[in-house]
């Protein structure tokens, strides 16, 4: 038979021995996208379907902090889905490429006083490194560029209606594109 070391989180020992494990399994990443600029920053959560294949996927959901062009920082929320093509697999630590897509929905008050929100889409590629600190815990860093679609079309809905936000002079823009500097802890589900 063949062993191949997907992960080692503590040197073997002497007579130590290995059990297979054939079932499947996914993961849970707790991510912070740090500031890497002064506009941008969130902080989710990730669900991994093949955490420990060559290729993986999943979704996530994140909440984060964007500055508009009035110099205001915005709160919101996202969600998007990724895939993660792991192209160097040591013992001790994988690389892999991200590809991912995101949908960011950021909130601030008009000038009339209504919280409006409008809709940001944007697409991300970066380099993500995982290093096994215990059994089932994984330190993951990642650096990327998100390349975003700006906006400044502001609406809110009453009444099952949805109506443009009010602005004395021109509307706030937001956009989400930039750097993109990552860290988190990742959990095995098995």
């Amino acid at each position: 038979s063949k062993v191949k070391t997907i992960r080692l989180w503590q040197d073997f020992y002497p007579e130590s021995w290995v059990v297979e494990y054939p079932d499947g399994m996914n993961g849970l990443q707790l991510n912070f996208i740090v500031p890497s600029t002064d506009f941008y920053s969130s902080f989710g959560f990730e669900f991994h379907a093949n955490p420990m294949q060559k290729i993986d996927w999943g979704f996530g959901i994140q909440i984060f902090q964007l500055a508009d062009s009035f110099g205001d920082k915005d709160f919101g929320f996202g969600f998007g889905g990724f895939g993660i093509w792991s192209f160097l697999n040591t013992a001790k630590l994988d690389i892999g490429a991200k590809l991912g897509i995101d949908v960011d929905i950021p909130f601030k008050k008009d000038d009339n006083g209504q919280i409006v929100n409008t809709v940001l889409f944007s697409t991300q590629i970066g380099i993500i490194a995982e290093y096994p600190l215990s059994e089932k815990f994984d330190f993951v860093f990642g650096l990327g560029y998100r390349f975003g679609v700006k906006s400044s079309e502001w609406e809110y809905s009453e009444d099952d209606e949805t109506f443009d936000a009010h602005w004395q002079y021109d509307p706030p823009e937001v956009d989400n594109t930039g750097y993109i500097l990552s860290a988190g802890f990742k959990y095995y589900l098995y």
